[in-house]
């Protein structure tokens, strides 16, 4: 009882959902499997008690209200539990955007943006915090089945360990001890539609190792049997070997990933080991051709190569149009390279977007009209992407509305960004964006004192917008309202 009671407290301690749905799911079936042992009512009562007080005295000091928490008003407007459904909602439709193959294994947080509902602002976005319906979205059916089959792997071995112990000849205590393990995996199961369970390797080993314990309980060789041998096939060689060349092939791959990461994402490291700025460059670049070609899905030496490409041109005016068109051809085909191995990247898209822009007419030969929508269309494709990104909400306003003289359709524009679902600060801005827009290009102080005062409400420590008011009132000698009222 003292073992319970100390583990129910350091559970509750953590305040997890998933914890406590894993706890429902998994406590009626060990009643259920515990039903025919000697005075297992009374032990139940002791334990359950034992539930309620760790409950109580991990959560009424911290200000636990249970029963106003389970008002259907609190539900509905607690922002962790709807933002979960939004998340659920969201990576359901992602799904039926792909619903054969799905987007691709670990490429939810890429996707998710694009789906993202107004009014989920708690998430950072990289798990859907269900494992069933991120693995359909992710992998499609085929996917799903996997981790349905391992769920029912567990259920029918819940099954045949209560209704048919005696048919099955397991001893007493070999069955509370499967049992037991079985309803550790089944609380990682449970666990699983409220968090991202099975995208963590330690538990997901954890898991495989219990459930093949209580199938080892079970003293049945006949299920346990070898897979080749049952099918005829007596070579353990064959497996060895496939082991061996797997852990060849995921070993260099991962010494490849471990080698993008190293020189491409973290590399303050080789400053120390080569000093000289040029040679570095030098050994970089032939380490990116190297990685491109060895590692194709890999973006950062592409887009490293497409960047060398693309300074080059800008540090050297001087240099021949030819010699330029050549280098930001080149860049540009590095660019769109990186997206085959993870297509859904904003910054190559803007990337692309700004080349076009500062390169398009100069020297790659395109008329102004072509250099500009060959801008804004990589710019749309980003923002398609991150439809928080204010910078190219932005760019898409200028080039494709304010240049063009409909000031109009570009702060529409840029206020249709307000109803997507951005966090505190990119809203500032975004909110400063159109007010200054509103100021400078449609002439009207009035709105843009409208738009700056509602976002000082919602975000008062945000500097630019207090800045950009005061200059409005300044040079417009207006007084806003909240001005007057003190």
């Amino acid at each position: 009882m003292l073992t319970i009671a100390l583990l129910l407290l350091a559970d509750f301690s953590t305040g997890s959902r998933g914890g406590l749905l894993a706890w429902l799911c998994t406590i009626p079936f060990a009643i259920w499997g515990f039903r025919g042992f000697p005075g297992m009512g009374k032990r139940w009562a002791v334990i359950l008690g034992l539930v309620l007080l760790a409950f109580l005295i991990m959560n009424y000091p911290k200000g636990y209200d249970i029963l106003g928490q389970l008002n259907p008003h609190y539900i509905s407007s607690n922002i962790a539990t709807v933002s979960r459904s939004l998340m659920w909602i969201a990576t359901w439709h992602i799904f039926l955007s792909h619903p054969y193959l799905g987007t691709g294994l670990g490429s939810y947080f890429l996707f998710y943006p694009a789906y993202r509902l107004p009014g989920e602002l708690a998430s950072a976005g990289t798990y859907a915090h269900n494992d069933y319906i991120e693995f359909l979205a992710e992998g499609g059916l085929i996917n799903l089945g996997f981790l349905l089959a391992f769920a029912g792997t567990l259920f029918y071995a819940l099954y045949r360990l209560i209704v048919r112990p005696a048919r099955l000849g397991i001893s007493e205590e070999n069955r509370y001890w499967a049992l037991g393990l079985v309803l550790g995996v089944f609380a990682i199961t449970g666990h699983a539609l409220g968090n991202f369970i099975f995208y963590n390797l330690p538990l997901s080993i954890l898991a495989g190792i219990f459930l093949a314990q209580a199938w080892r309980l079970y003293q049945q060789p006949k299920d346990t049997a070898p897979l080749l041998p049952r099918l005829g096939i007596r070579h353990p060689g064959v497996i060895q070997l496939s082991m061996a060349l797997l852990f060849v092939l995921a070993g260099w791959f991962l010494a490849l990933d471990a080698a993008v990461y190293g020189l491409f994402s973290a590399n303050a490291w080789l400053d120390g080991l080569i000093p000289n700025a040029n040679a570095r460059a030098v050994f970089l670049m032939k380490a990116a051709r190297f990685l491109e070609a060895a590692r194709p899905q890999a973006t950062q030496p592409w887009v490293y190569t497409g960047n060398a490409y693309l300074n080059l041109v800008a540090q050297e005016p001087s240099m021949p149009a030819v010699q330029k068109k050549v280098l930001l051809e080149a860049a540009l085909h590095q660019y769109r390279q990186s997206l085959v191995g993870i297509p859904r990247q904003a910054g190559v898209y803007n990337a692309i977007g700004s080349l076009y822009l500062n390169y398009g007419s100069s020297v790659l030969g395109l008329s102004p009209a072509a250099t500009r929508d060959d801008a804004v269309l990589a710019w749309r494709k980003g923002l398609a992407l991150t439809p928080e990104s204010v910078n190219l909400r932005s760019e898409i306003a200028t080039q494709a509305f304010f240049n063009r003289g409909d000031v109009a359709g570009g702060i529409a524009f840029l206020q249709a960004g307000l109803r997507r679902p951005l966090f505190p600060e990119p809203r500032a801005l975004l909110e400063w964006v159109i007010a200054r827009s509103q100021w400078l290009l449609a002439h009207d102080p009035k709105a843009a004192e409208k738009t700056l005062i509602a976002s000082l409400k919602e975000n008062p420590d945000f500097t630019p917008t207090r800045r950009l008011l005061l200059q409005i009132v300044r040079e417009t000698q207006s007084i806003p309202p909240f001005h007057r009222d003190g």
